[in-house]
């Protein structure tokens, strides 16, 4: 979707929206937001909006603690469990200093260069995901609780599986606004769910991941119940996977074609998985985003899988058969809490390190 801000600002007009919220991501991938009314929606697209940051863990300090949201137009997403009449928008924002400078740890920021980096080598990425998620019950009281919403394993079929309406209501409500998955089904252990989404381009793909995460969530406690994406729940159960397709694409019809870089590409990211930098680094960020009853399983499975594989999907990278220019592998790391532009960043950055 390419809107501009007048555009945008005629469609609230027209549609009877209410509230508009400014979404962006804590450096836990928590996503976080304000809400602005109508007539504030000109001046957050000339000037930004600005919010106290100071309590926002990572982001800055109390002295400067003012930051500016600026919203993209082409994140527009209308959402559909909010009333009709009065209805609210949602759009994602890059963040600055007053002065104009990129927050530094902005993680929407950090991969829109990580794209234009790649665009100055004539290359192209695209992602697909595909992200697990257990459903819980909740207790008399509304508190979380660790009992599945059901017994079913890979596959099944209700009545076993009671999470194909969960599941259906995902799907319907992503395709209102404008993400469309790709399949869905029941996963391996009790309560367990996945859903997997066509490739999109990198920042697209990274902000449907954040919404996917935002609607799964919301649905179930629709529901009565909630949505865990924690890596491993139940300690002797299979763990919520996030796994990352790529797909890379030569840009420059004078330049080397895909199939020629691809040696340079799986060297950039296996290097970056054994030489323990950024795989390993997101890994061990990402732990410390987990609560202290699961992280000694995580560190485990972290430890055990960072492999390759050819032609498979065990491997933390796969190599999937090229097709046309396009070669596609997929990071299965079991760490669904990774913010998905924190990790398209540093795949970027593994492999045009090679590449270049």
């Amino acid at each position: 979707m390419n809107y501009t801000p007048e555009e945008i600002i005629e469609y609230v007009e027209e549609e009877d929206v209410k509230f508009i919220r400014l979404a962006f991501i804590d450096l836990k991938g928590n996503q976080k937001n304000v809400s602005i009314m109508p007539n504030e929606l000109r001046r957050a697209f000339e000037y930004g909006i600005a919010f106290d940051a100071s309590a926002i863990d990572g982001f800055t300090d109390v002295a400067h603690s003012d930051l500016f949201l600026h919203p993209d137009p082409d994140t527009l997403s209308i959402l559909p469990w909010r009333p009709e009449h009065g209805r609210v928008v949602r759009l994602y924002c890059t963040i600055s200093h007053p002065d104009g400078t990129p927050l530094a740890v902005d993680s929407r920021t950090l991969l829109e260069n990580a794209v234009k980096k790649a665009a100055e080598y004539g290359l192209s990425f695209s992602f697909g995901s595909e992200m697990e998620f257990y459903l819980f019950l909740l207790d008399e009281n509304g508190n979380q609780t660790f009992i599945p919403y059901d017994r079913a394993g890979y596959m099944d079929l209700a009545p076993e599986d009671k999470g194909e309406n969960i599941r259906r209501e995902v799907c319907l409500t992503l395709e209102q606004m404008g993400i469309i998955p790709e399949t869905s089904h029941h996963e391996a252990g009790p309560g367990q769910n996945e859903i997997d989404f066509r490739f999109s381009d990198a920042l697209s793909a990274a902000d449907n991941a954040m919404t996917f995460q935002n609607v799964v969530k919301t649905i179930a406690s629709r529901n009565g119940l909630w949505a865990c994406f924690t890596p491993r729940p139940l300690a002797d159960e299979a763990g919520n996977g996030y796994h990352i397709n790529i797909s890379m694409h030569s840009t420059d019809p004078n330049g080397p074609k895909s199939p020629s870089l691809q040696p340079f590409m799986l060297a950039g990211i296996f290097v970056g998985v054994v030489g323990r930098t950024s795989a390993k680094s997101v890994a061990y960020f990402i732990l410390s985003l987990i609560p202290p009853q699961f992280a000694v399983v995580v560190l485990f499975v972290v430890s055990c899988f960072v492999s390759l594989a050819m032609g498979t999907s065990v491997g933390t990278i796969t190599l999937i058969t090229p097709i046309g220019i396009a070669v596609s592998r997929a990071s299965g790391f079991d760490l669904p809490l990774c913010i998905a532009t924190v990790m398209g960043g540093a795949m970027f950055g593994d492999n045009l390190s090679f590449i270049s």
